[in-house]
């Protein structure tokens, strides 16, 4: 199974790459979740691709697509998107202005059956580097805990063999 973490969308408007490294955040991700996959003998299972893809927009929470979603057998492909929300400057100052968002906070709420929610603490963080790796870490374990198909192989992991998105 090959692996790919990326982004695929950013609903904020001059936010990707500004103070943040998103190159080295996904290969710093990808390595990790490849470690995982081969740990734990999915690799082989499967030609397919499966990606972790962030989604950059105004959202109350990370959200993590469920299993139903995702799935393109004609590319032989598993997408699971991980959507990170981009705070306010007025909340952190890492924050954006608020006419950069494209949307309104509440966009996602009529979508919210289909992904899991993941509380956030902005105040945590002192920038954004650290919010996004910490969201896309949070973001793959949950998929793996939770558990999702790939070519009818469910892939379902537990604490330990998620490890190396632990740190």
């Amino acid at each position: 199974m090959k692996v790919r973490v990326g982004y695929t969308c950013c609903m904020v408007i001059d936010f990707l790459g500004v103070g943040f490294d998103e190159r080295h955040i996904a290969e710093e991700l990808q390595t990790d979740v490849e470690k995982i996959v081969e740990d734990s003998g999915f690799s082989m299972q499967t030609d397919w691709e499966l990606r972790f893809d962030a989604h950059f927009t105004n959202a109350r929470e990370v959200l993590v697509s469920k299993n139903r979603v995702g799935s393109y057998p004609s590319d032989r492909a598993k997408r699971i998107t991980i959507v990170i929300p981009v705070p306010y400057i007025e909340v952190v100052p890492w924050g954006v202005k608020r006419e950069q968002h494209t949307y309104d906070i509440d966009h996602f709420d009529k979508l919210m059956r289909n992904f899991y929610a993941l509380g956030v603490n902005y105040a945590a963080f002192s920038n954004r580097t650290d919010y996004i790796m910490d969201s896309m870490r949070r973001g793959i374990r949950h998929s793996f805990h939770e558990g999702f198909t790939v070519n009818k192989v469910k892939v379902k992991l537990n604490s330990d063999q998620t490890r190396p998105l632990s740190q």
